[in-house]
Order: structure tokens, then sequence, then C-alpha cells
């Protein structure tokens, strides 16, 4: 029996030995193998870094959209650069009868309308109806210089770091730089506009004119024509009551 045992033990041996693979094929397994792992592993790391490249530009995107809605909020609307390039207070072309003296203060072509921008409009064609609906802004002529009231432009753009003035006991904002005569006058606080440099009478404004804080938007990223939140009070700090914007409104209310 032993020596039966000992051949069955032989045989299980050489069985198993036979079903082995040999030492190159075991090679060329572990190889695949390898190969294998190392292929699986390369894939998850390409993975993980598509997935970590996805999440940093989408982050990228959301920074440059939250960037693109900061900018857009700060920009003055596009009817702005028109009001600052029209022509003010000259005889209306198409009611050169009713439109009053062309170097009259309140006569000539005053208006504007901030919907159809074409050209300054004088009271005729305001009254003929086509601008019903509209925003208009009458403009105002100080020292020679153009003028809105603040009371009214502050709800439509954000006026604020621009020195108003008094005029006819209300305050209103120059639409663009005047010119400081020969002589420069003193002054601790200057306008931000090199070309302008025009004294200011306090140090919380910056600028004189509409004009020039436009102009220095591109140097400066604080300086925004965005309309304050809170509209009980200007964009110059000042508590505003009803803002009359519709200029040919109050002329048919009789105001």
């Amino acid at each position: 029996m032993g020596k039966h045992g000992h051949m069955h033990s032989q045989a299980r041996v050489v069985m198993l030995t036979d079903f082995s693979l040999p030492n190159d094929s075991k090679s060329r397994a572990t190889m695949m193998h390898d190969n294998l792992a190392c292929a699986l592993l390369d894939w998850f790391i390409d993975l993980a870094c598509s997935l970590q490249k996805d999440r940093s530009t989408s982050t990228q995107m959301g920074s440059v959209r939250a960037m693109a809605r900061a900018e857009a909020l700060r920009a003055p609307p596009a009817w702005m650069e028109l009001l600052l390039a029209a022509i003010f207070f000259q005889e209306c072309p198409v009611h050169p009868d009713t439109s009053g003296a062309t170097r009259s203060r309140s006569g000539g072509c005053n208006l504007f309308c901030t919907t159809c921008t074409e050209r300054s409009l004088c009271s005729g064609c305001v009254a003929a109806g086509e601008h019903d609906g509209h925003t208009i802004i009458q403009v105002r002529k100080t020292s020679g210089y153009n003028c809105v009231k603040l009371k009214g432009i502050d709800s439509l753009l954000g006026t604020g770091e621009v020195q108003p003035y008094l005029h006819n006991d209300e305050q209103v904002v120059f639409l663009d730089k005047r010119l400081d005569g020969k002589k420069r006058k003193a002054g601790e606080y200057r306008c931000m506009d090199t070309d302008c440099d025009r004294a200011l009478i306090q140090k919380d404004y910056r600028f004189c004119s509409l004009g020039c804080k436009k102009k220095c938007m591109k140097d400066d990223l604080r300086i925004s024509f965005a309309v304050p939140k809170d509209d009980t009070k200007s964009s110059n700090g000042m508590k505003s009551g009803e803002e009359a914007l519709s200029w040919s409104t109050k002329r048919r209310r009789g105001s």
C-alpha cells in the first residue's frame, strides 16, 4: 500500500508538472499582466486628468462669465456715446419755425431720446408723438457748456464721483470737459482725466464731467456707470424724490 501510495503521489506530481507553463510562457504571462496593469493605470490617470481639466475649465469659464457680467454692469449705456457726441441748441431741420433761436439756452434742439438716439430733438419733434413712451433727456447750458439735471439722469446711469454744480438752484452735471481758460486754476483736487485736469470743489469727486469719467474707465476698473440698487439715493449719494425722466409726459401734464 505504501508503494502504491508513493506511485500515486509521483503521478500527481508529474501531472501537475506537465500542466504547468514553461518558464518562457510564465515570463510572457507576467509581462502581459504587467502591461495590462500599466494600461489600466494609464487609463485611470488620463480619466482623472480629464475630469480635473473639465472642472478647471468649468471654473475658468465661470470666472470669465462673472468678469463679463461685471464689465457689462459697469459699462455706460450704449446711448451715452451718442449723447456726448450730439450737437444741441441748433435749429431743428424738421421744425425750423418752432425750434426757437439757435443760440438760446432753452431753444433749438435741446432734447435727446435714449431710444432713438438719431440726433438731438426740439419740442416739436417730441410733440409729434413719435417718441411717446421713450425716455427723453433735456439738455441745459451753463457757462457755454452742456449739462443735464442730476435728478433724473442719475437713475439712467451712475453719476458717482462726478462733481455736480448748481445751476438755477438745481444740481447739474456737465456732459463733457470744459476749457479751464488760459490760466490754470489752483486747487488740491483735480479731475482724473489728465487731458482735462480741471480743479474740483470737493475731494469726494474725481471727475468734472460724465465724458471725463467715461474716458478714464479703461485705466481704472473701479469706475462704474452702474446705477446703485438703492433707488432712494442718487449715485452721488444724495436722496432724490420722484425722478421726472419723460419730458414729454411732464409737458402734457402742464408741469
